[in-house]
């Protein structure tokens, strides 16, 4: 059986050594990426600015993900509000909000139905993302858009010198890549993913 499938084996692999023995390390040139530096709309140049006073993302915003989706440019992000016992955006809700731009540099706020105008709420009391939803990763699959981000019941630092030492990452699906809908069915605990 062995000699039989090494017989068939045999035309495939000699082919595949000729093919290699003309490739060599300068194949290609590979020229190094050269990044420069646009400055956008927000304050220092920076794209997005914090959020107006009430909204979810009033303190501050990070950890993005910007996706092209037709003729737009669509970046989800994590926000702070001005909610919290300690200072700044340590002890404060992180939810997730959605920014679209035609050019990938001036974006706009996509107002979401969720709290402070936010697309991707806090869980519901008890769940493990109750007190923290940032870091989103969006894919557009299809006819579904796909969510993962990073839940916490508890705040960053805060009080001083504690962590958010139960985050966990959570999904949730979504038809139009604004109105999320939250799955609790992972393997982890709580139903995370992990």
């Amino acid at each position: 059986m062995r000699a039989h499938r090494d017989a068939l084996l045999a035309p495939w692999a000699a082919a595949a050594l000729l093919s290699l023995a003309g490739c060599t390390a300068s194949t290609a040139d590979l020229e190094p990426l050269v990044w420069h530096k646009v400055p956008g709309a927000g304050p220092g140049g920076a794209l997005l600015g914090p959020g107006s006073a009430g909204a979810f993302d009033e303190r501050g915003n990070f950890t993005v993900t910007a996706i092209r989706d037709g003729a737009v440019t669509r970046l989800y992000y994590g926000g702070s509000d001005a909610t919290g016992d300690c200072a700044g955006i340590n002890g404060s809700h992180w939810r997730i909000g959605l920014a679209e731009s035609a050019d990938g540099v001036a974006f706009t706020r996509v107002p979401g139905t969720e709290t402070g105008g936010a697309v991707l709420d806090l869980g519901a009391p008890g769940q493990f993302d109750d007190f923290l939803a940032y870091r989103p990763f969006v894919l557009h699959d299809g006819a579904v858009y796909r969510l993962w981000y990073n839940g916490s019941a508890k705040p960053f630092t805060c009080p001083a010198g504690t962590l958010a030492d139960a985050r966990r990452i959570a999904y949730a699906e979504s038809a139009d890549g604004f109105d999320w809908t939250k799955h609790y069915d992972g393997a982890g605990p709580g139903g995370g993913v992990s």
